[in-house]
């Protein structure tokens, strides 16, 4: 089982995926929803495979970029209008097909798909 769990390890398929490791944040009047991970992340995933709900209607994404310190936070640029104080915001990943444009580490373990739920401004 140890060389198996280090092969998959090797691949991403134990990692915490998505919903693992990190933390998220969205002020109310922003557009902007911050993710930000306990590891680098390597840069562009595509934008296409990130959807959100905002109060659970489908909310457009116009943008996704990975930047901050250490290249840790990965930010989700939201179709206006802005989310407001209270509002219930989840932002769900679903990796795509091709490998060079799926959420990964800096390492190059990929994150796996999931969904993050955020109270804008708590």
């Amino acid at each position: 089982m140890g060389a198996f769990a280090q092969r998959a390890g090797w691949f991403g398929w134990l990692s915490a995926g998505f919903g693992g490791e990190k933390s998220a944040t969205s002020s109310p009047g922003s557009t902007n929803v911050f993710i930000t991970y306990a590891r680098a992340l390597r840069p562009a995933p595509d934008f296409t495979q990130f959807t959100a709900t905002v109060n659970g209607v489908a909310k457009g994404v116009t943008q996704v970029t990975v930047g901050g310190t250490n290249n840790t936070r990965l930010q989700v640029v939201l179709a206006a209008p802005a989310p407001t104080f209270g509002d219930k915001v989840v932002i769900t990943y679903t990796p795509g097909g091709v490998p060079a444009n799926r959420l990964a580490y800096a390492s190059g373990e990929e994150l796996g798909g999931g969904s993050t739920p955020i109270t804008t401004g708590t």
